[in-house]
């Protein structure tokens, strides 16, 4: 560390060549400043995990629900990708149209967003995503379902080929299909909208895929959580793998604005840039004072086209530039934020799984938490929805969550 200058309400911290400035509510944020901070890779070879938890899936299908109004760099790797044929004759499909239809107009409307509950109980949701066909598709973790719920809170649930399947990540693809990772499985999931599956393993066993984004090329792209790898997956289901240096324990993933995708690496405290040639670069986020650890977690692209992505253990929100200057923001009380999404308001909008709240953070930095769930809730996974909504899960509490703008 190069030097530390304190203010009253603000930090700038000199950190591996680059300059990050953390800024605390009161602060009027100045503008992002042009040096890069590219870290130093770490080379070793280490092994193991930070697992996240995996308890074993649970829970039988249902298939009613009912909506709820509540209150409330340095760069390693040329193109290092090891191909490996996953393609269509080696997927296991299922062409069936499984889930039930169950409308949810029993509502019970008190405050300012309305919540769903999920009708198989104890699903531990995971992401949530908007579909091509203008409705929100989500993970049910421990059910191994995808779930599909109307804009008027319609659910249906789709059974999963795999028994401990273990969906996490999910969005849609460029084929008009919704993409997913399954956990447990260490496969790639793909399901129409009239819920026909088709399964792709990974080429490295337990591979443990987590967040996953289309990309700019007309792939899916995600991230290898147990074995430190980026994946990339063509629509057709060829998967190329490309190695992270380090115990990087990748999770979430985004296309920039540069074309390239960025990703957090909640092991090494860095955010991830790789080409889609398959060039990585790594920036590194300074943990806080009161840990070691800032835990990148959820990640997305701002209207300021910048990285907006947030920091589970440092409660914090960081945002970087494409060329890897980084600012991060405090805010966040007694939290955890973990998914963060771009909203159709223009402000970033993130699942506080600490607080059990649905934060806001504008692009100048300016925070608010304005809507409080169940203690218990445990908010996960957050995206913008048709028209001014935003959507997110309660993962604890098995409840889907609409806020409208």
């Amino acid at each position: 560390m190069a030097g530390v200058a304190a203010g009253i309400v603000g930090l700038t911290i000199g950190f591996g060549g680059g300059c990050v400035d953390i800024i605390g509510l009161a602060d009027v944020p100045t503008p992002l400043a042009d040096s890069s901070s590219d870290a130093t890779a770490d080379q070793s070879a280490q092994e193991g995990a930070a697992g996240l938890d995996q308890a074993m899936p649970s829970g039988a299908e249902a298939e009613s629900g009912s909506g709820v109004r509540s209150d409330g760099g340095n760069e390693s790797g040329q193109d290092s990708g090891v191909g490996s044929a996953a393609a269509p004759d080696a997927a296991q499909e299922s062409g069936k149209e499984s889930g039930t239809d169950a409308q949810s107009d029993a509502g019970i409307e008190a405050g300012p967003f309305t919540e769903f509950p999920v009708p198989t109980s104890g699903t531990r949701l995971r992401e949530i995503t908007a579909g091509p066909d203008g409705n929100l598709w989500f993970a049910e973790f421990d059910a191994s379902k995808i779930g599909r719920i109307t804009s008027d809170g319609s659910i249906t649930e789709f059974k999963i080929p795999h028994a401990n399947a273990g969906p996490y990540g999910i969005t849609s693809g460029p084929d008009g299909n919704l993409w997913f990772t399954e956990d447990y499985a260490g496969v790639i999931g793909k399901v129409t909208t009239t819920g026909s599956f088709t399964e792709f393993p990974t080429p490295t066993a337990n591979s443990s895929p987590q967040g996953i984004t289309k990309g700019p090329d007309g792939n899916l792209w995600f991230t290898e959580f147990y074995v430190n790898k980026i994946g990339r997956i063509t629509p057709d289901g060829v998967i190329v793998e490309f190695p992270l240096p380090g115990l990087s324990d990748p999770l979430g993933i985004t296309t920039g604005p540069d074309g390239n995708l960025w990703f957090a690496e909640t092991g090494t405290n860095r955010i991830g840039r790789i080409t889609t040639g398959g060039l990585i670069t790594e920036f590194s986020v300074p943990p806080p004072a009161s840990s070691p650890y800032a835990t990148p977690w959820g990640i997305t692209t701002g209207p300021d086209g910048n990285l907006w992505f947030t920091e589970n253990w440092a409660n914090r929100i960081g945002v970087m530039t494409t060329a890897g200057s980084l600012k991060e923001f405090s805010g966040v009380v007694n939290g955890a934020p973990a998914g963060i999404t771009l909203g159709p308001d223009g402000n970033l909008w993130f699942a506080d799984n600490g607080s059990s709240k649905i934060g806001r953070v504008t692009p100048a930095g300016s925070f608010s938490e304005p809507f409080s769930v169940a203690p218990s809730a445990n908010p996960w996974g957050i995206t913008s929805g048709p028209g001014r909504t935003v959507w997110f899960t309660e993962a604890d509490a098995n409840k889907i969550g609409r806020i409208s703008l």
